[in-house]
């Protein structure tokens, strides 16, 4: 019994605190909530008022934006009132002096003309009776975020036609094990990443500008720069994939990675635009004579090339083998006798040839994924040896070649059949 004078004092106390600020919130209410995460490239501003509202920053590097005209005064005016309960108006921190890098969390509140802020961050440190009451006024805060925001709305009108100067991209992608990133500019461009446990790397000067400017022009066509995400509770492993511009020197992203999801509506426009980029990195990065690659330069003696085609059920199929040396080429195709050819490849510099028009390509490591309950599907695969290793790209059963790297398979599989038909 004897705590409860205490108790109550508390309470009293608290209550005349809160007593100081207008029972009826304020016109000019305004919440500026602050996150910094210091070494980590996350940051969050929030404004939340009778009018315009925002919700920017990076998360994990990747920058995000809502813009939203607050209609729901009344939901404001009870964030008001249950802040105000908690006294979170007047919270009082300490500092600390010179903090390196600490990063943290801030809100400034304006009521009648007048500013009021309550710090923990940086050198600042909220004191340990007061962080319960600022750990739940930041809940309340987010809490109404979320339920209110709105994406900021693009249309390809908001950008210019002409493209800029600094126009940027950079695509990521991981999945498993693997990633993927590709940086595009008018000057410099590169492209690298991890594949079935192999790094691969180009760099290249961008010598062609009209088409670089081409696929500006698409994309904005797209309303890429513009895509909407909407946020909820990643269930599961997924592939991550997002795409970062750079336009007249202010940075869109469009996200489908952690808990960013391309919206339904806009995920077939997602879908073109990787697959535009692809294609583009694919013709230039495997074409310019300063790229660089992760395999050798020049064909290694084991080099060897083995195709395989199924059709499924109807049990027709195709097998090419290629190298220096036994090749062949065997199998039965619908409304065809079956074939079998073979011969010894003497034709050393049209393979050498063959190797470096495929490792242009980045055809060694294409990506692909697997799925379950695929039945009787058939298709085509290729493994290649190199310096001892195997290298298997699959679009067979349950394996899919990646959207973005389609064009590449496609070409690949057209270059070992057609110098299969011209030399056996």
């Amino acid at each position: 019994m004897k705590f409860i004078p205490l108790i109550f004092l508390a309470i009293l106390a608290n209550t005349c605190n809160s007593t100081r600020f207008p029972e009826k919130m304020p016109d000019d209410f305004k919440i500026e909530y602050h996150l910094d995460g210091g070494m980590i490239n996350t940051s969050r501003t929030i404004t939340l008022q009778k009018g315009k509202c925002s919700d920017h920053g990076r998360d994990e590097g990747v920058p995000y934006e809502y813009e939203w005209e607050n209609k729901d005064i009344p939901a404001l005016e009870v964030l008001y009132n249950d802040l105000k309960m908690l006294n979170a108006f007047t919270l009082k921190s300490k500092n600390a002096g010179h903090v390196d890098d600490r990063g943290g969390e801030s809100i400034q509140f304006t009521m009648n003309g007048k500013d009021y802020e309550v710090s923990d961050s940086q050198s600042n440190f909220i004191t340990k009776k007061d962080a319960p009451a600022f750990n739940k006024a930041i809940e309340l805060i987010l809490a109404y975020t979320s339920s209110h925001r709105v994406m900021k709305a693009y249309s390809s009108d908001d950008f210019p036609e002409k493209m800029p100067d600094d126009f940027t991209i950079e695509y990521q992608y991981a999945g498993g094990e693997d990633g993927r990133t590709l940086f595009l500019t008018k000057v410099n461009c590169s492209d690298q990443g991890v594949f079935n446990k192999t790094g691969f790397e180009y760099s290249w000067k961008n010598t062609s500008l009209p088409e670089f400017e081409n696929l500006y022009t698409e994309l904005r066509k797209l309303n890429a720069f513009g895509l909407q995400t909407e946020e909820y509770a990643n269930e599961g492993d997924k592939v991550e994939e997002s795409i970062q511009y750079t336009i007249n020197g202010k940075t869109y992203a469009v996200s489908n990675r952690g808990n960013r999801f391309i919206t339904k509506q806009d995920l077939p426009a997602f879908n073109e635009s990787v697959k535009l980029i692809a294609d583009y990195a694919l013709v230039h990065s495997r074409t310019s004579t300063n790229s660089t690659s992760a395999f050798p330069e020049k064909m290694p003696a084991d080099f060897k090339i083995e195709y395989e085609w199924a059709a499924g059920m109807t049990g027709d199929n195709q097998t090419i083998v290629l190298q220096l040396g036994d090749c062949r080429d065997e199998g039965n195709k619908i409304n065809e006798d079956a074939h079998s050819f073979r011969w010894v490849n003497k034709d050393k510099p049209g393979f050498e040839n063959l190797y470096n028009e495929l490792n242009k390509l980045n055809a060694f490591i294409i990506k692909y994924t697997e799925k379950e309950k695929v039945y009787d599907r058939g298709g085509e695969s290729l493994r290649f040896t190199i310096d001892g290793k195997v290298y298997m790209v699959s679009n067979s059963g349950k394996c899919f070649i990646d959207q973005a790297d389609q064009a590449a398979f496609k070409k690949a599989v057209g270059l070992v059949l057609t110098y299969a038909n011209k030399n056996h």
